[in-house]
């Protein structure tokens, strides 16, 4: 081959290599970008929006705690766009000398040959984000509503799918009650000046035995108090009678119940147009024989129709209640439960006490050998003594603090002390046996009573006020149990979120810290450890907590009425 072809077959190879480089080029550039951007932008904004609202959520943390109103702004939309550009240029000059070849007849120059390439790219991005401020309603639904018994089973339930069932269910009420109230506890001493103090363990055995090792004195829960135990106020004792109620139910259950208005009986049935009315108001009319009035010519007894508000309860108990039948006719006039649901027998008393926010509170009652249900509605909701039998002996102040049980022994004692001084008088013996009556009745084989919820606002300023402090050692790891969330100047390495806020918005004002957990992690104490991943529980669940609060949980899925928890 000669040398002025040689030159004409190795050029073409070049632009062909030269084209395919370019059009790769643009193909990257234009293709494949899209997709990495896409997974990038994706995950990128779900990082900085989780992580801006489990810092809103810590900020506002702290400002309840300093008393100031917490403000909450949330996104509400995010849209963005990327548009990729992207150009190549291909030039090759002395394109002459590709046609007309230098020969020594036509002695036609020749000159050398010169390519030139450009490519350019170019990325736009447009991310249009909206911010909304929680408004006044969606305020006041989300940190004033009450976590209600459907809210509550969601929460239960996942949890019930994690192994550590009971510690959960634990950190669980840790973070939502706020109070407790025991109503009837088991009784220590025959007679006693003293509280008596409720304690409900060891069943194998048949009896309740003291736990020596919650407290020096045995005590686990305070029955005839006044005010409930409340979570800030007595944290070592609210987390004793909350974790030994966790650890000993074994069954939840939903309490259907009705609160009558009154006076809202009539001896007629309602009206289709009444019953409409009453539930378009959330009420029911409820159909109740009355065995004391008595049809004079049928020689049956009459009924009477109450207005009521039906309420839903939590129920925590470590047996499984047994409920009111459902109607099994279709007759409405035949039915006192015409909605078939299932009511607890004394439902209605539960009701009654818990009114007018009976929403908020678990009823706990767990019950030791064989007892009625009439046994306990007796013992844990009828008001003994009575008035009656305290006239002339003594008083509620006087007998403050003191249970049920220990009650009567101090009037029976008085009145002993009556019968030695005025003598055997018929009216003095007919008190005395009406005295034994009722304290027979007290089988003190019940312990009942309450754990009242917050709604999310009053958990938000309780874990507040009760967050370590750098006094309390929140930068050494040093925190009390009760802490959840740490406060101070610096943050230490374990915490996981945080968040800066100041007492007084003013820049002279030093900034400070919160932080989640309070405890070192990774902490040789292995309490210290434990406490940690509690700490991390509590504030995974407040956020869940936080996210649901708008949600109406009752038009989800609802479980059955009754969950049984196996005992480890």
């Amino acid at each position: 081959m000669s040398e002025s072809v040689r030159p004409i077959i190795r050029q073409p190879n070049r632009r062909v290599v030269l084209r395919a480089l370019l059009c790769l080029m643009i193909l990257v550039l234009t293709g494949c970008f899209g997709s990495e951007a896409m997974h990038y932008d994706i995950q990128q904004y779900n990082k900085e929006v989780l992580s801006s609202e489990k810092e809103m959520l810590l900020y506002n943390i702290a400002a309840l705690r300093e008393g100031q109103s917490p403000h909450f702004t949330m996104v509400s939309n995010i849209n963005a766009s990327r548009t990729f550009t992207a150009t190549a240029s291909f030039t090759f000059t002395n394109l002459w000398n590709k046609v007309f070849l230098a020969t020594k007849a036509n002695n036609f120059q020749k000159s050398s040959n010169t390519y030139a390439a450009t490519a350019t790219s170019g990325v736009t991005e447009s991310p249009t984000i909206t911010y909304l401020p929680i408004p006044g309603q969606d305020f006041a639904s989300r940190f004033e509503s009450p976590i209600t018994p459907d809210k509550l089973n969601i929460f239960i339930e996942d949890i019930n799918l994690n192994p550590a069932t009971k510690k959960h269910l634990e950190w669980l009420m840790l973070l939502i009650a706020q109070d407790v109230e025991i109503l009837h506890g088991d009784w220590r001493t025959k007679f006693s000046r003293k509280t008596e103090f409720s304690d409900y363990d060891n069943y194998r055995s048949g009896r309740w035995t003291l736990k020596s090792d919650i407290k020096p004195s045995g005590e686990v829960c305070p029955d005839g108090f006044e005010d409930p135990i409340n979570k800030e106020n007595d944290y070592d004792l609210f987390w004793n009678c909350v974790s030994h109620i966790i650890k000993l139910f074994n069954v939840v259950s939903e309490i259907d119940a009705n609160h009558v208005i009154v006076p809202s009986v009539v001896a007629k049935e309602p009206t289709p147009t009444e019953v409409l009315s009453a539930q378009q108001q959330g009420l029911s009319w409820l159909r109740i024989p009355n065995a004391t009035k008595t049809d004079s010519t049928t020689k049956t007894d009459n009924v009477e129709y109450k207005l009521a508000n039906a309420v839903k309860i939590r129920g925590f108990s470590d047996y499984t209640p047994k409920f009111k039948e459902a109607a099994e006719t279709k007759e409405q006039k035949d039915q006192t439960n015409p909605e078939r649901r299932l009511e607890f027998s004394y439902g209605d008393r539960i009701a009654d006490y818990l009114w007018p926010v009976p929403y908020d509170s678990i009823y706990v009652e767990f019950r030791r050998d064989k007892v009625t249900d009439k046994q306990a509605e007796h013992e844990c909701f009828d008001d003994l003594p009575t008035e009656a039998e305290m006239e002339g002996l003594s008083t509620r102040s006087e007998m403050e603090g003191l249970s049920t049980r220990a009650k009567f022994d101090f009037l029976l004692q008085a009145l002993r002390e009556q019968l030695a001084t005025k003598g055997n008088t018929p009216e003095l013996l007919k008190r005395k046996e009406q005295l034994q009556q009722d304290y027979d009745l007290i089988q003190n084989d019940v312990v009942c009573g309450f754990i009242k919820t917050g709604n999310l606002g009053q958990i938000m300023q309780t874990l507040g006020k009760m967050a370590c402090t750098d006094d309390q050692g929140s930068t050494k790891g040093t925190c009390l149990p009760k802490s959840v969330f740490g406060i101070g100047s610096t943050v230490p390495s374990w915490a996981t979120d945080w968040a800066p806020y100041s007492k007084f918005p003013v820049p002279v004002y030093p900034k400070k810290w919160i932080w989640v957990p309070a405890h070192d992690p990774h902490d040789p104490d292995p309490a210290q450890s434990k406490l940690a991943e509690r700490d991390e529980f509590v504030f995974y669940t407040l956020y869940k907590l936080y996210e649901m609060s708008l949600v109406d949980t009752s038009k989800l899925v609802t479980p059955p009425p009754s969950i049984t928890i196996p005992k480890p």
